[in-house]
């Protein structure tokens, strides 16, 4: 299994599905992403294809920001914002997230991370304020 040690590094070229699954949050209708498996810090959980829209995150509409990405910030490019393919856009927001994000060095995809070790049927968050949460990643695998 490939595990993501730092932000400079290739991901394998292969997408497939991660393993996750979608379902309802306890009593509510909101919609979650849970773990299938116990991911150990710093494994990657997806690698999510990418559209790019040529506008920065603050110029988005209300429905757009609450999805997308700023990639600008994230790929070090021009002022933009990127929407996740596969279940990148899907993921809810918490204070204290269990997963972490990045540019792929190419910028074909964005790379979920553990940030942590996350236990089987655990729900899966970010913080979409922090643009990667790069600092959460780096934090925990320095106190292991």
């Amino acid at each position: 299994m490939w595990r993501r040690k730092s932000a400079i590094e290739e991901p394998p070229k292969i997408i497939s599905p991660p393993q996750v699954y979608v379902a309802k949050k306890n009593g509510t209708a909101e919609r979650a992403v849970f773990a299938h498996r116990r991911f150990e810090a710093g494994e990657i959980i997806e690698l999510c294809p990418i559209l790019i829209i040529e506008e920065p995150v603050d110029e988005l509409s209300e429905q757009l920001r609450a999805i997308a990405f700023n990639w600008e910030v994230l790929a070090n490019t021009f002022p933009s914002s990127a929407i996740a393919l596969g279940l990148g856009s899907v993921y809810n927001h918490a204070d204290l997230p269990n997963l972490c994000y990045d540019a792929a060095d190419d910028r074909s995809v964005l790379v979920f991370t553990a940030a942590h070790a996350i236990e089987k049927d655990q729900e899966l968050t970010i913080d979409y304020r922090k643009p990667g949460g790069r600092f959460i990643l780096e934090r925990n695998i320095r106190s292991q």
